[in-house]
Protein backbone atom coordinates (compact mmCIF):
# COMPACT_ATOMS: atom_id res chain seq x y z
CA UNK A 1 0.00 0.00 0.00
CA UNK A 2 2.78 1.96 1.11
CA UNK A 3 4.51 1.42 -2.21
CA UNK A 4 2.07 1.90 -4.45
CA UNK A 5 0.97 5.13 -2.73
CA UNK A 6 4.79 6.76 -3.55
CA UNK A 7 4.66 5.29 -7.31
CA UNK A 8 1.15 7.00 -7.43
CA UNK A 9 2.93 11.09 -5.82
CA UNK A 10 5.79 10.17 -8.01
CA UNK A 11 3.80 10.07 -11.33
CA UNK A 12 1.94 12.81 -10.37
CA UNK A 13 5.36 14.83 -9.54
CA UNK A 14 6.43 13.95 -12.84
CA UNK A 15 3.27 15.39 -14.38
CA UNK A 16 3.11 18.70 -12.36
CA UNK A 17 6.67 18.75 -13.61
CA UNK A 18 5.87 18.05 -17.13
CA UNK A 19 2.96 20.58 -16.80
CA UNK A 20 5.63 23.26 -15.42
CA UNK A 21 7.69 23.26 -18.46
CA UNK A 22 4.92 22.88 -20.88
CA UNK A 23 3.76 26.61 -19.66
CA UNK A 24 7.12 27.58 -19.24
CA UNK A 25 7.75 27.86 -22.82
CA UNK A 26 4.48 28.76 -23.91
CA UNK A 27 4.98 31.26 -22.05
CA UNK A 28 7.91 32.90 -23.25
CA UNK A 29 6.10 32.65 -26.70
CA UNK A 30 3.77 34.53 -25.05
CA UNK A 31 6.15 37.09 -23.61
CA UNK A 32 8.22 37.59 -26.76
CA UNK A 33 5.47 37.82 -28.92
CA UNK A 34 4.06 40.59 -26.48
CA UNK A 35 7.90 42.52 -26.48
CA UNK A 36 8.29 41.36 -30.54
CA UNK A 37 9.36 45.17 -31.48
CA UNK A 38 11.69 46.01 -28.90
CA UNK A 39 13.34 42.33 -28.39
CA UNK A 40 16.40 40.35 -29.20
CA UNK A 41 16.93 37.30 -28.36
CA UNK A 42 14.92 35.01 -25.88
CA UNK A 43 15.79 32.23 -23.48
CA UNK A 44 13.92 29.46 -21.70
CA UNK A 45 16.07 28.37 -18.35
CA UNK A 46 18.62 31.46 -18.47
CA UNK A 47 21.24 32.12 -15.92
CA UNK A 48 19.03 33.77 -13.39
CA UNK A 49 15.20 33.30 -14.86
CA UNK A 50 12.92 30.90 -16.27
CA UNK A 51 12.59 33.19 -18.92
CA UNK A 52 15.15 36.04 -20.08
CA UNK A 53 14.44 38.30 -23.37
CA UNK A 54 17.57 41.05 -24.11
CA UNK A 55 15.82 43.90 -25.68
CA UNK A 56 17.73 46.63 -27.93
CA UNK A 57 18.17 49.03 -25.84
CA UNK A 58 20.49 46.44 -23.20
CA UNK A 59 18.52 46.07 -20.84
CA UNK A 60 16.65 42.21 -20.06
CA UNK A 61 13.29 41.46 -19.44
CA UNK A 62 13.11 38.45 -16.29
CA UNK A 63 10.24 36.64 -15.76
CA UNK A 64 9.45 33.76 -13.31
CA UNK A 65 6.71 31.00 -14.36
CA UNK A 66 4.64 29.18 -12.29
CA UNK A 67 1.95 26.54 -12.64
CA UNK A 68 -0.94 24.57 -11.46
CA UNK A 69 -2.12 21.22 -13.00
CA UNK A 70 -5.83 21.57 -11.11
CA UNK A 71 -6.90 25.13 -12.18
CA UNK A 72 -9.39 24.62 -9.41
CA UNK A 73 -6.65 24.29 -6.95
CA UNK A 74 -5.85 26.78 -3.75
CA UNK A 75 -2.80 25.16 -2.29
CA UNK A 76 0.18 26.36 -2.64
CA UNK A 77 -0.16 29.51 -3.98
CA UNK A 78 0.81 31.63 -1.33
CA UNK A 79 4.28 29.18 -1.81
CA UNK A 80 4.37 30.10 -5.36
CA UNK A 81 4.15 33.41 -5.14
CA UNK A 82 6.53 33.69 -2.69
CA UNK A 83 9.18 31.54 -4.36
CA UNK A 84 8.43 33.90 -7.69
CA UNK A 85 9.91 36.63 -5.74
CA UNK A 86 12.58 35.15 -4.10
CA UNK A 87 14.12 34.09 -7.92
CA UNK A 88 13.11 37.82 -8.99
CA UNK A 89 14.80 39.36 -6.06
CA UNK A 90 17.75 37.37 -7.70
CA UNK A 91 17.40 38.88 -11.26
CA UNK A 92 16.91 42.38 -9.55
CA UNK A 93 20.58 42.51 -8.81
CA UNK A 94 21.14 42.71 -12.27
CA UNK A 95 22.03 46.01 -13.48
CA UNK A 96 20.29 45.61 -16.98
CA UNK A 97 16.84 45.12 -15.14
CA UNK A 98 14.13 46.22 -17.74
CA UNK A 99 11.01 44.10 -16.15
CA UNK A 100 10.93 42.22 -13.58
CA UNK A 101 7.50 39.63 -14.24
CA UNK A 102 6.04 36.89 -12.54
CA UNK A 103 4.03 34.56 -15.19
CA UNK A 104 1.43 32.35 -14.46
CA UNK A 105 -1.65 30.62 -15.03
CA UNK A 106 -3.28 30.67 -11.76
CA UNK A 107 -6.68 32.64 -11.83
CA UNK A 108 -5.49 34.21 -8.28
CA UNK A 109 -2.11 34.70 -8.34
CA UNK A 110 -1.90 36.75 -4.97
CA UNK A 111 -4.62 34.46 -3.19
CA UNK A 112 -6.69 37.43 -1.96
CA UNK A 113 -10.24 38.34 -2.95
CA UNK A 114 -9.27 42.25 -3.32
CA UNK A 115 -6.67 41.48 -6.25
CA UNK A 116 -8.74 38.74 -7.56
CA UNK A 117 -11.01 40.68 -10.01
CA UNK A 118 -7.89 42.31 -11.75
CA UNK A 119 -6.71 39.43 -12.87
CA UNK A 120 -10.49 38.76 -14.98
CA UNK A 121 -11.77 35.13 -16.06
CA UNK A 122 -11.12 33.52 -19.54
CA UNK A 123 -8.73 36.25 -20.86
CA UNK A 124 -5.11 37.28 -20.48
CA UNK A 125 -4.49 39.94 -18.05
CA UNK A 126 -0.96 41.82 -17.36
CA UNK A 127 -1.06 43.95 -13.82
CA UNK A 128 1.56 46.17 -12.73
CA UNK A 129 2.63 46.28 -9.10
CA UNK A 130 1.11 49.89 -8.71
CA UNK A 131 -2.51 48.94 -10.03
CA UNK A 132 -2.89 46.49 -7.57
CA UNK A 133 -5.19 47.33 -4.38
CA UNK A 134 -3.62 48.70 -1.45
CA UNK A 135 -4.07 45.67 0.82
CA UNK A 136 -2.55 43.07 -2.76
CA UNK A 137 0.23 45.70 -2.61
CA UNK A 138 1.01 45.42 1.18
CA UNK A 139 0.66 41.27 0.87
CA UNK A 140 3.81 42.01 -1.90
CA UNK A 141 5.36 44.15 0.10
CA UNK A 142 4.96 42.35 3.77
CA UNK A 143 6.75 39.20 1.82
CA UNK A 144 10.01 41.42 0.13
CA UNK A 145 10.39 43.25 3.40
CA UNK A 146 10.42 40.16 5.99
CA UNK A 147 12.92 38.53 3.64
CA UNK A 148 15.07 41.55 3.14
CA UNK A 149 14.53 41.19 -0.57
CA UNK A 150 15.27 44.42 -2.79
CA UNK A 151 13.33 44.57 -5.47
CA UNK A 152 12.12 47.74 -7.14
CA UNK A 153 8.15 47.41 -7.47
CA UNK A 154 8.19 49.80 -10.12
CA UNK A 155 9.79 47.22 -12.09
CA UNK A 156 7.28 44.59 -11.31
CA UNK A 157 4.31 43.47 -13.26
CA UNK A 158 1.97 40.31 -12.72
CA UNK A 159 0.85 38.26 -15.94
CA UNK A 160 -2.26 35.71 -15.71
CA UNK A 161 -2.39 33.45 -19.32
CA UNK A 162 -5.28 30.96 -18.89
CA UNK A 163 -3.60 27.84 -19.65
CA UNK A 164 -4.91 24.46 -18.38
CA UNK A 165 -6.67 21.21 -19.87
CA UNK A 166 -6.26 18.02 -21.56
CA UNK A 167 -7.68 19.80 -24.98
CA UNK A 168 -5.02 21.53 -26.82
CA UNK A 169 -7.54 24.20 -28.18
CA UNK A 170 -8.32 25.07 -24.44
CA UNK A 171 -4.73 24.45 -23.43
CA UNK A 172 -2.86 26.74 -26.44
CA UNK A 173 -5.99 28.84 -27.05
CA UNK A 174 -4.87 32.29 -25.60
CA UNK A 175 -0.96 31.14 -27.14
CA UNK A 176 -2.59 30.70 -30.18
CA UNK A 177 -4.02 34.18 -29.70
CA UNK A 178 -1.48 35.95 -29.71
CA UNK A 179 0.53 34.54 -32.32
CA UNK A 180 -2.54 35.46 -34.48
CA UNK A 181 -2.59 38.95 -33.14
CA UNK A 182 0.78 39.09 -34.47
CA UNK A 183 0.81 37.66 -37.91
CA UNK A 184 -2.37 40.34 -38.70
CA UNK A 185 -0.29 43.12 -37.89
CA UNK A 186 2.32 41.33 -40.78
CA UNK A 187 -0.89 41.55 -42.62
CA UNK A 188 -0.84 37.63 -42.72
CA UNK A 189 -3.98 36.45 -43.69
CA UNK A 190 -3.78 32.51 -43.31
CA UNK A 191 -6.34 30.90 -41.00
CA UNK A 192 -3.91 27.67 -40.79
CA UNK A 193 -0.52 29.36 -40.24
CA UNK A 194 -1.25 30.13 -36.20
CA UNK A 195 -1.55 26.82 -35.44
CA UNK A 196 1.62 26.18 -37.66
CA UNK A 197 3.79 28.60 -36.45
CA UNK A 198 2.60 28.06 -32.92
CA UNK A 199 3.82 24.38 -33.09
CA UNK A 200 7.10 25.50 -34.38
CA UNK A 201 7.73 27.49 -31.79
CA UNK A 202 6.95 25.45 -29.26
CA UNK A 203 9.05 22.64 -30.42
CA UNK A 204 12.41 25.82 -30.74
CA UNK A 205 11.73 26.92 -27.23
CA UNK A 206 11.58 23.58 -26.30
CA UNK A 207 14.79 22.40 -27.62
CA UNK A 208 16.13 25.78 -26.21
CA UNK A 209 15.14 24.89 -22.57
CA UNK A 210 17.20 21.51 -22.95
CA UNK A 211 20.49 23.18 -23.52
CA UNK A 212 22.80 23.58 -20.70
CA UNK A 213 24.99 26.06 -22.20
CA UNK A 214 23.44 29.49 -21.59
CA UNK A 215 24.58 31.55 -25.00
CA UNK A 216 22.11 29.49 -27.08
CA UNK A 217 19.25 31.92 -27.72
CA UNK A 218 16.71 32.02 -29.87
CA UNK A 219 16.90 35.11 -31.71
CA UNK A 220 14.02 37.47 -33.10
CA UNK A 221 15.62 36.70 -36.56
CA UNK A 222 15.04 32.99 -36.26
CA UNK A 223 11.55 33.57 -35.21
CA UNK A 224 10.72 35.26 -38.32
CA UNK A 225 12.40 32.61 -40.05
CA UNK A 226 10.09 30.01 -39.08
CA UNK A 227 7.51 32.20 -40.62
CA UNK A 228 8.56 33.10 -43.67
CA UNK A 229 9.67 29.23 -44.12
CA UNK A 230 5.90 28.08 -43.32
CA UNK A 231 4.19 30.61 -45.67
CA UNK A 232 6.57 30.05 -49.04
CA UNK A 233 5.86 26.21 -48.05
CA UNK A 234 4.47 24.17 -51.50
CA UNK A 235 1.29 23.08 -49.27
CA UNK A 236 0.50 26.73 -50.06
CA UNK A 237 1.51 26.26 -53.33
CA UNK A 238 -1.11 23.73 -54.60
CA UNK A 239 -3.95 25.69 -53.51
CA UNK A 240 -2.94 28.93 -55.09
CA UNK A 241 -4.60 29.72 -58.11
CA UNK A 242 -2.67 32.09 -59.23
CA UNK A 243 -0.60 29.87 -61.12
CA UNK A 244 -2.65 28.77 -64.61
CA UNK A 245 -2.29 25.81 -66.31
CA UNK A 246 -0.51 24.57 -63.40
CA UNK A 247 -3.06 21.62 -61.47
CA UNK A 248 -2.64 20.55 -58.09
CA UNK A 249 -1.00 16.74 -59.24
CA UNK A 250 1.40 18.43 -61.48
CA UNK A 251 2.20 20.99 -58.77
CA UNK A 252 2.84 18.20 -56.11
CA UNK A 253 4.73 16.11 -58.99
CA UNK A 254 7.11 19.00 -59.40
CA UNK A 255 7.77 19.40 -55.91
CA UNK A 256 8.66 15.62 -55.44
CA UNK A 257 10.71 15.62 -58.53
CA UNK A 258 11.93 19.64 -58.51
CA UNK A 259 12.17 20.83 -55.27
CA UNK A 260 16.16 21.04 -55.08
CA UNK A 261 15.71 23.22 -58.38
CA UNK A 262 13.28 25.11 -56.73
CA UNK A 263 14.73 25.73 -53.51
CA UNK A 264 18.69 26.41 -55.20
CA UNK A 265 16.95 29.30 -57.75
CA UNK A 266 15.10 30.97 -55.14
CA UNK A 267 18.11 31.81 -53.25
CA UNK A 268 20.68 32.42 -56.22
CA UNK A 269 20.90 35.87 -55.44
CA UNK A 270 21.70 37.65 -58.67
CA UNK A 271 18.48 35.40 -60.47
CA UNK A 272 16.58 36.35 -57.37
CA UNK A 273 17.12 40.57 -57.74
CA UNK A 274 16.33 39.68 -61.67
CA UNK A 275 13.17 38.62 -60.92
CA UNK A 276 12.15 41.49 -58.29
CA UNK A 277 13.97 44.20 -60.22
CA UNK A 278 11.85 43.19 -63.64
CA UNK A 279 8.42 42.81 -60.94
CA UNK A 280 9.12 46.21 -59.59
CA UNK A 281 9.17 48.01 -62.72
CA UNK A 282 5.38 45.86 -64.19
CA UNK A 283 1.76 46.64 -64.00
CA UNK A 284 2.31 49.37 -61.41
CA UNK A 285 -1.28 50.53 -61.80
CA UNK A 286 -2.62 47.32 -60.92
CA UNK A 287 -3.45 45.92 -57.70
CA UNK A 288 -0.84 43.58 -56.00
CA UNK A 289 -2.94 40.82 -56.31
CA UNK A 290 -3.56 41.26 -60.47
CA UNK A 291 -0.14 42.63 -60.70
CA UNK A 292 1.80 39.18 -59.19
CA UNK A 293 -0.78 36.78 -61.20
CA UNK A 294 -0.19 38.95 -64.54
CA UNK A 295 3.74 39.20 -64.01
CA UNK A 296 4.03 35.32 -63.19
CA UNK A 297 1.66 34.18 -65.95
CA UNK A 298 2.91 36.70 -68.67
CA UNK A 299 6.60 37.07 -68.14
CA UNK A 300 7.67 33.82 -66.85
CA UNK A 301 8.61 32.68 -70.79
CA UNK A 302 11.89 35.56 -70.20
CA UNK A 303 13.60 33.61 -67.67
CA UNK A 304 13.77 30.15 -69.47
CA UNK A 305 17.30 30.38 -70.41
CA UNK A 306 18.39 30.31 -66.49
CA UNK A 307 17.25 27.43 -65.83
CA UNK A 308 18.64 24.83 -68.87
CA UNK A 309 16.09 22.42 -68.52
CA UNK A 310 14.61 22.77 -72.06
CA UNK A 311 14.39 18.53 -72.05
CA UNK A 312 11.51 19.07 -69.49
CA UNK A 313 8.01 18.75 -71.01
CA UNK A 314 6.60 22.23 -71.86
CA UNK A 315 3.70 21.79 -69.41
CA UNK A 316 5.82 21.17 -66.47
CA UNK A 317 8.54 23.43 -67.18
CA UNK A 318 5.77 26.49 -67.65
CA UNK A 319 4.73 25.17 -64.20
CA UNK A 320 8.37 24.71 -62.16
CA UNK A 321 9.38 28.97 -63.95
CA UNK A 322 6.07 29.60 -62.31
CA UNK A 323 6.61 28.59 -59.19
CA UNK A 324 9.90 29.75 -58.17
CA UNK A 325 9.18 33.18 -59.61
CA UNK A 326 6.65 33.18 -57.31
CA UNK A 327 8.27 32.06 -54.20
CA UNK A 328 10.51 34.68 -55.20
CA UNK A 329 8.15 37.51 -55.24
CA UNK A 330 6.65 35.90 -51.93
CA UNK A 331 9.83 35.72 -50.31
CA UNK A 332 10.56 39.01 -50.71
CA UNK A 333 7.15 40.37 -49.99
CA UNK A 334 6.44 38.23 -47.04
CA UNK A 335 9.78 38.78 -45.66
CA UNK A 336 8.85 42.86 -45.73
CA UNK A 337 5.88 42.28 -43.91
CA UNK A 338 7.42 40.22 -40.98
CA UNK A 339 10.16 42.15 -40.57
CA UNK A 340 8.29 45.34 -40.39
CA UNK A 341 5.96 43.69 -38.05
CA UNK A 342 8.74 42.23 -35.37
CA UNK A 343 10.73 45.80 -35.81
CA UNK A 344 13.35 44.54 -37.86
Amino acid sequence: MTEGHSIQTNNSNASASAFGWEFQRNAAIFLMLKNIKSANTVRVEGGTEDIEISLDNGKTIYSQAKSIENINSTSNVSDKLQEALRTLNNASQNDNVEKLIYITNIPNPLNDARSKPLFGIGGCSNIKFSDLPDVSQRKVNRIIQNRHYTIDTNDLSIIVIPFFGENEDNRYKHIKEEVSNFLQTCNIQDISAPQQIMKIWQNDFFVNSTISDLRFKIKKQEMVWAIIAHLCSFDRCRSDVILENCDEAMIFEIERNYSAIINNKAEDFQFFNKVLNDFNQYGLELRMTDRKSKFINEQWKQYENHFGIDNLDPEVKDCLIKLIIKKIIDIRYITDQIKKGAGL
